[in-house]
Parts: C-alpha cells; structure tokens; sequence
C-alpha cells in the first residue's frame, strides 16, 4: 500500500505500508543496505501462521488482526523485495543486496535472479542456509552419531557433523523499484 500526504496540492511525505502474516516476508533496501525486514510469524519454529487452514481446522486459522504492519517513508531508489518463506529460509539478506535492480526496469530480472539462488541453496545438502542456522539455534541438529560419522578433517581441524543443507519449499519472489512521481 502506498499513499501520499500533500498540502496544497504539493507532496509533504510519501509512505509505504506492508501488512505480513505468516513466515512470508519483506526486505527494504536503501542505498545499499538493508533498511528493514519484516519478522516471520510463527506460534514456534516452523509452524508458521497462516490463513485458510482447512474447513475442519477453521477455528485454528489465524486471522488479519495478527499481521504485522510495517510503515516507512518512501524514497526514489528504495527497493523492497517480498518473498515466500523458501526466499527467506535460503538466503541471507545481504546475499540479496548484490542482485537489487538499479532502475525500474531490471526489477524482473532481479527477481528471477533472486529466486534462481534460492531455489539452488535450497538443494545444496551442504549450504549453510538462514533455516538451518535458526534450527540449530533452537536447539535441532544431527543425532551424535551423525556428527561422528559426518566428522572430517578441514584446514588441520577436525569438525563434527552439524546440520546442513538448503530447505525445499515454495519460492516466490517480487522485486519492486520505487520512482519519484510524475508531476
């Protein structure tokens, strides 16, 4: 949602709002840097909020006075990428800053761009990916004899096993590029 406030017919401030619910979410780029990203929603690790649970389990669907809202002042330049969670359980956001669109018109191919590497981390069995970072700090990884039996020697260390890999989900991905507007 976009709006802008004016007096007397000239522009004071133009703001943005995104309304999130669930583990799908937002990033706003600025320059550069990432300048806010919306936080998933889940009732615990995994389990994410959602609307539409089906008709037998209707009492347990969560609903719009949940979401979030996230509101900022909008800036020619901006860059707001909005994602499925197999966007964000696969990459890093800073990953992203390096395939932003530099004008309006590459705001397709950033999203293709963006969209291919996530669905590639999501099948590499040994990235080091944004889900399994938050599994392994929620307490999840390998069985103890997993970790030996995936332990090996890296730059004169020896390493246990540890939790790897990509997560397969559905990926979505919309590049926006704000503009100044048109008078």
């Amino acid at each position: 949602m976009h709006s802008r406030l004016s007096a007397n017919g000239n522009t004071i401030v133009s703001l943005s709002c995104l309304v999130v619910q669930g583990d799908s979410g937002f990033l706003l780029a600025r320059g550069g840097s990432v300048q806010m990203r919306s936080k998933p929603m889940q009732h615990y690790f995994d389990c994410p909020r959602q609307f539409g649970a089906c008709p037998e389990y209707v009492g347990a669907t969560d609903n719009a006075d949940d979401a979030d809202e996230y509101k900022w002042e909008a800036q020619p330049g901006d860059v707001i990428i909005m994602g499925t969670d197999g966007l964000w359980d696969n990459c890093f956001g800073e990953e992203l800053l390096k395939l932003l669109p530099q004008c309006p018109e590459d705001a397709q191919k950033a999203a293709d761009q963006i969209a291919a590497l996530a669905q590639r981390h999501s099948m590499d069995p040994t990235y080091e990916s944004p889900f399994v970072v938050e599994a392994r700090d929620q307490g999840m990884d390998l069985q103890w004899w997993e970790k030996l039996l995936q332990t090996r020697v890296q730059d004169g260390r020896i390493e246990c096993g540890r939790l790897l890999g990509g997560k397969l989900d559905d990926i979505t991905v919309v590049a926006a590029y704000v503009m100044e507007a048109k008078r």
